[in-house]
């Protein structure tokens, strides 16, 4: 099942919700989101910005925790995951 990202760039609180396209939701993406590659500030930055320029490239992007906050998850057929 497709879903959509809320994604909070914690520095300036702002929020975008970014569609994640063809990558389904499956049992472990809780995790993926958390403890995995998305819980890292660099991927989860990559994600934020390619929701508003899908061509966009970060040459400089650090792994970090705490820059971005990922509230909750909406599924296709409107069931909210919470994460962060």
């Amino acid at each position: 099942m497709n879903y959509k990202v809320t994604i909070r760039k914690n520095e300036t609180q702002e929020v975008r919700e970014c569609d994640m396209g063809d990558i389904e939701w499956r049992e472990y993406s809780v995790i993926w989101w958390t403890d995995g590659n998305f819980g890292c500030d660099c991927n989860r930055e990559r994600v934020f910005e390619e929701s508003v320029n899908p061509d966009c490239t970060i040459d400089d992007c650090h792994c970090s925790d705490g820059r971005f906050t990922v509230p909750h998850v909406t599924l296709e057929d409107g069931t909210v995951i919470q994460i962060d």
